[in-house]
């Protein structure tokens, strides 16, 4: 964990537990921005050309919502949410499309 002076960077597996290690081809980055009063941010990194199933953090009272996935299937919304337009919320897991980066933003739970 690499931690700024507003801001705290957490760089773990696709667990979002394990610590990277040489090889890794799914990266799990939490920017967490609440010491500053914003909502937290999870970039879920393939870098693999197999899709990638990736841990979805629990936190109470807030939910976890799509705001931009590259996949395909997304090109319909122009692969971007704005969070206020986000309804999914995203629980335990999310599948990430090879060589993507999927980003979730941590919102008031509705």
């Amino acid at each position: 964990m690499d931690s700024g002076e507003d801001v705290t960077y957490q760089f773990k597996g696709t667990d979002g537990e394990t610590d990277l290690k040489e090889g890794d081809r799914g990266v799990w980055l939490r920017i967490d921005e609440s010491a500053v009063g914003d909502h937290d941010c999870l970039l879920l990194i393939n870098m693999d050309s197999n899709q990638r199933r990736f841990r979805i953090p629990a936190h109470g009272g807030k939910a976890w919502v799509r705001i931009i996935d590259p996949a395909a299937w997304a090109e319909i919304h122009g692969n971007f949410w704005g969070a206020d337009d986000a309804r999914e919320t995203i629980m335990d897991a999310y599948e990430v499309a090879p060589w993507s980066i999927g980003v979730l933003e941590q919102v008031a739970a509705a």
